[in-house]
This record gives structure tokens, sequence and C-alpha cells, in this order.
């Protein structure tokens, strides 16, 4: 199954930081197309579930604001992970991927016992980056992968 949108530019509303760390993911919704083909999957992969259980799920993807991206990964997630023989609706509405956040205390705590060559190694695999006005640090490939996130 593949999501009909990507990665979309998230408003600086949708992001907060949770644990030091933000969710890859906006608050959007799931189109009818790539509901029915989340619906089709699971009905696949999980032939005795009822039908109110499909209407409670597209209840609590509005009320989660899913993404077509997101509801179609977390449905793979499901498929692959779900301990059988049957799924709970938040089996889905609980999936996401963070992206890992450090703050200036950390990033200093983080490299405080290394190297001075492996202290630059560090530095130069997390880059600074603003959310929101604040600075943080995170790993080059979250950089190279959601840099659209961030303040410019």
């Amino acid at each position: 199954m593949q999501a009909t949108k990507t990665l979309q530019k998230l408003s600086h509303e949708d992001l907060s930081v949770k644990d030091n760390s933000i969710s890859i993911y906006g608050k959007g919704e799931v189109t009818p197309e790539v509901l029915a083909m989340g619906v089709i999957a699971i009905k696949k992969a999980f032939p005795k579930l009822g039908s109110g259980w499909y209407d409670t799920l597209e209840e609590c993807l509005n009320e989660v604001a899913f993404t077509d991206d997101r509801f179609a990964k977390s449905i793979k997630n499901l498929i692959l992970t779900c301990p059988y023989p049957e799924p709970a609706i938040a089996n889905i509405t609980s999936y996401d991927q963070r992206m890992k956040l450090f703050t200036y205390a950390q990033f200093l705590d983080e490299t405080a016992k290394m190297s001075s060559q492996m202290r630059l190694m560090w530095q130069e695999d997390h880059p600074r980056v603003k959310l929101n006005g604040e600075p943080f640090y995170i790993s080059k490939s979250d950089y190279n992968n959601y840099k659209q996130l961030f303040d410019e």
C-alpha cells in the first residue's frame, strides 16, 4: 500500500517537543482513497473484524488528525507487528515516528566525555537547528530528511 501524499510541510503549530523529540508527521486528514486502501489491507490480514470496527477507526483517525502517510505506514506496521488474532484501533492510532532533539545542555552532556576528535565528529553529525525559535541539535540524517520542518 502506498500513500498518495508524502511528508507534508508542517506548520509550527503542528510541531511540539515531547520527551525531547518531535513527530515527523503533521496533522491532516486521511483521504478516502488511502482510507479505502488501508481498510482493504486490514480486511485481508484480519478478516474477522466487524464493520463497526472500521467506522470507529475512521472516527478515531479524524480525531487524531492522521495524515495519509502516517496512516499508510501505521497499517503496514500493524500487519507486520500485531499480536494476532485481532488488532486494537490503538495499534494504528498510536503509531508515530519521532525525531530525537538535543538541547544545548544535552549536547554538552553527550560530548563531555569524548575526545576532542570524537567531539568534532559528533558535532559534524548533529547540526544545530531552530524549531519555533528554540535551538536544538539533531542527527545529520534527520536533518537531511526533514530539514523543511525547521526554521530557516
